[in-house]
């Protein structure tokens, strides 16, 4: 069997480590095993991600003249291989691609750029947003993989997942449930879904489901209604997304490179409220709001969810096929 290395920092929770895990299940479809090389950080995480693939802490020589492919995630080791391997990569015609998971400004990213064509033979655009600097800056090969989600559980399983949620949270299965889930810092939209909330609070078919948690958690605190949950962060947003009805995505997070949590409530097929962003417009295909108040008016329109291009299974296997 082939195999692919996924070199990280860290073994942890984390946007770039659940990516290269995406990609290992994907991979192992395709006949390919995958080596999870970083700092071994969190035991919870390890478990995770151990089921699709084999964990080191120390990138070695041995590893890469075994490996068919590799796959960087991080700034650090890309700059490693430069320094320490760019040799041996060049005379064994290893496969190496690159991941750009953060937006950089320009002066940094031409800088970046060029170890990159130094290392590199593939580099994956994970969204449209970079496209002007990556076809200014990179010469190797381009490739765009948008970031895409393998779900935990089958459609069949659907009703009974939604059922047994609601059942823990008491949640009765005639509410409108309407989920946010998040980071607690600026830029997510705590305070607009929290808003919007408040306003609904008289509007017995609705009630509100709040994940996460962070340095805004304060406002979730001061929150007076009741019908909001809040669960703090949670290991299987999946459960909770499949037992919601609406999707709540107000963030205008100016880094946001590709919204992972936006990806999955596509592929679930909920009815999705989001504002206008580049990546947003994207995604959702111009179905966006451009104010608080279109977010309220799209909550109180009762048409079923839009059919979106999913990013899923099926999507990585075509798009991972091609570059292996």
């Amino acid at each position: 069997m082939k195999k692919a290395l996924q070199l990280l920092n860290k073994i942890q929770h984390g946007g770039g480590e659940n990516v290269a895990m995406n990609y290992a299940k994907v991979l192992r479809e395709l006949g390919v095993e995958s080596v999870f090389i970083g700092k071994r950080t969190s035991a919870e995480y390890e478990a995770q991600i151990s089921t699709v693939g084999t964990i080191q802490e120390t990138l070695r020589f041995s590893d890469i003249r075994t490996a068919d492919y590799l796959f960087v995630h991080t700034n650090k080791n890309l700059l490693k291989l430069f320094f320490l391997y760019l040799i041996p990569l060049k005379v064994m015609r290893k496969k190496v691609f690159y991941l750009q998971h953060l937006q950089f400004p320009e002066k940094k990213f031409r800088l970046l750029a060029f170890f990159i064509n130094a290392v590199c033979t593939d580099f994956i655009q994970i969204t449209p947003i970079t496209k002007t600097l990556v076809d200014k800056y990179i010469n190797i090969r381009k490739r765009f993989i948008v970031n895409f989600y393998i779900s935990r559980y089958n459609k069949a399983d659907y009703p009974s997942i939604r059922n047994s949620v609601r059942a823990e949270l008491e949640i009765p299965e005639d509410k409108i449930l309407v989920m946010f889930s998040a980071v607690f810092k600026p830029g997510k939209g705590l305070g607009d879904f929290l808003e919007v909330a408040a306003r609904f609070a008289g509007r017995q078919a609705y009630y509100f489901l709040l994940i996460g948690d962070g340095p805004e958690a304060e406002m979730a605190r001061q929150y007076k209604f009741p019908n909001l949950k809040w669960v703090g962060f949670v290991n299987d947003v999946e459960k909770y997304l499949i037992a919601s009805d609406v999707y709540f995505f107000s963030s205008v997070f100016k880094q946001e490179m590709l919204p992972m949590a936006l990806v999955e409530a596509i592929n679930a097929e909920k009815k999705i409220i989001a504002y206008n962003t580049a990546i947003n417009h994207f995604l959702l295909e111009g179905h966006t709001c451009e104010s608080i108040q279109e977010m309220e008016a799209a909550l109180l329109d009762q048409g079923g969810a839009k059919t979106f291009p999913h990013f899923d299974k099926q999507y990585a296997l075509g798009k991972i096929g091609e570059i292996i």
